[in-house]
């Protein structure tokens, strides 16, 4: 048995026909965007030709009636749901931010008294020194 991958036999020629004919139905399906002139013009006369049931409704037709016309939609607004964070959560979060470093009890107390102090300072308001 061989291990050898057969060879590709194909044409290039063949692989140039099947790209044109992909392109081809893509553009008559209405999937692809004109790029050319030509297909700008083809794609005109074919909206022109269009029979009454493919046209857009009248309600459609003015741009301006569209987009002036006020929104049939019900006004939807954001609403802050308020919770009280755990303060287990908030203590391993602190931690995580130093990447689950041990904290030396000396620096643990000093951070305690500094968060106490700002809680203290949130709690009476902004002090004049």
């Amino acid at each position: 048995m061989s291990t050898k991958p057969p060879t590709d036999k194909r044409d290039d020629a063949d692989d140039d026909s099947l790209v044109r004919d992909v392109d081809a139905a893509v553009v008559s399906l209405g999937w692809k965007v004109p790029q050319t002139e030509d297909e700008v013009r083809r794609a005109e006369l074919e909206l022109t030709q269009l029979g009454a049931d493919e046209a857009l409704p009248e309600a459609l037709r003015d741009p301006q009636a569209v987009f002036g016309r006020p929104a049939d939609r019900v006004e939807i607004r954001p609403q802050v749901i308020a919770f009280e964070p755990m303060p287990e959560t908030e203590q391993e979060l602190a931690r995580a931010a130093r990447q689950g470093s041990t904290i030396p009890p000396e620096v643990e107390q000093a951070m305690g008294r500094d968060r106490e102090a700002a809680e203290q300072d949130m709690d009476d308001g902004p002090q004049d020194a």
